[in-house]
């Protein structure tokens, strides 16, 4: 028995009119003497396959359709689809596709995966799983959900074997800030003096206690005066690092007490009852004083030892 692939071409099929074009197996077999021929094929591609026989280079009249049917699905010619981003506490799809050894998708949805998501820092991985059949057969649509924030290192497993031969990688970033885990500390939430920055922090945390770093839009600070006078707004810059901690500074120009809000820019309160921060005076400043009373101008004539007014 001979074997080879082999390739045919349109020339070939205007000689032969019950071929057709395509990559073929060709098997050749001579006889042993019993005129009994066993032949064994092993096709690779899932797909029918037609048999055209041949003796002694004379086409028979009949031929054989085999339909040949993709084998069980294999770890390392299986593969997963993610994306490169997700958000905390929402849901990750991606898509599976199983593939038997030779690459042919499957034509059942029988297979079970399983999951390892870590995160790469460090904490909980995710195991959990919701599988489902996709669109056509040997594909399916899945999905996780990862509550912590950071890179990811998800393993997705087939029989106990790295689908694809590897792992996959995933970011998840933050939630939006939420006024239950957020935080605030501070002396500028107590106590000021006119005419000074004076300064707290805010310490920005999402629903799952993840740090919300570069969202100082998403943050706003009023002081308002308990008296008559102009209310302010808090600048507020982030610290640079990814750690969610915000500086808040304001001045204010009056003394007296001051209620102190911090909200989202949606209008949410994170704080349930404002800050009530009393701001004292600041120092003396001359060239802003004024006198009056006896002449500072020049001299003046004084009595010893009886009080002088200014």
């Amino acid at each position: 028995i001979y074997t080879a692939n082999v390739v045919v071409d349109e020339e070939y099929c205007k000689a032969h009119s019950d071929a057709r074009p395509g990559p073929f197996v060709c098997l050749r077999v001579a006889d042993t003497g019993t005129g009994t021929y066993t032949v064994g094929i092993a096709p690779t591609v899932a797909e029918p396959l037609v048999l055209h026989l041949r003796a002694n280079d004379e086409p028979l009249r009949n031929t054989f359709t085999i339909n040949v049917l993709p084998g069980p699905a294999v770890a390392i010619t299986s593969d997963a689809t993610f994306p490169a981003t997700s958000v905390a506490g929402a849901s990750v799809s991606f898509t599976l596709a199983a593939r038997d050894a030779y690459n042919n998708t499957v034509s059942t949805n029988d297979d079970v995966f399983a999951l390892n998501a870590c995160p790469i820092e460090g904490g909980a991985c995710v195991t959990d799983i919701n599988q489902g059949p996709g669109e056509v057969k040997g594909s399916y649509l899945a999905e996780f959900t990862a509550t912590q924030a950071g890179a990811y290192r998800i393993e997705v497993l087939l029989g106990g074997e790295l689908v694809s031969g590897h792992a996959y990688s995933l970011l998840v970033t933050p939630a939006a800030i939420s006024p239950v885990t957020t935080t605030e500390a501070g002396t500028g939430l107590a106590d000021g003096i006119a005419g000074r920055a004076n300064t707290f922090e805010i310490y920005a945390r999402d629903a799952y206690d993840n740090s919300v770093p570069n969202r100082a839009s998403d943050l706003e600070v009023t002081i308002t005066p308990q008296f008559e006078g102009p209310a302010a707004r808090g600048a507020i810059e982030h610290s640079g690092d990814t750690d969610g901690t915000y500086t808040v500074s304001y001045v204010v120009f009056a003394g007296g007490m001051y209620d102190i809000d911090i909200t989202l820019a949606t209008g949410e309160n994170i704080t349930s009852v404002p800050y009530e921060a009393f701001v004292t005076h600041g120092d003396v400043d001359g060239s802003k004083c004024v006198q009056s009373g006896m002449n500072t101008q020049g001299a003046t004539d004084i009595t010893a030892g009886a009080n002088q007014t200014v």
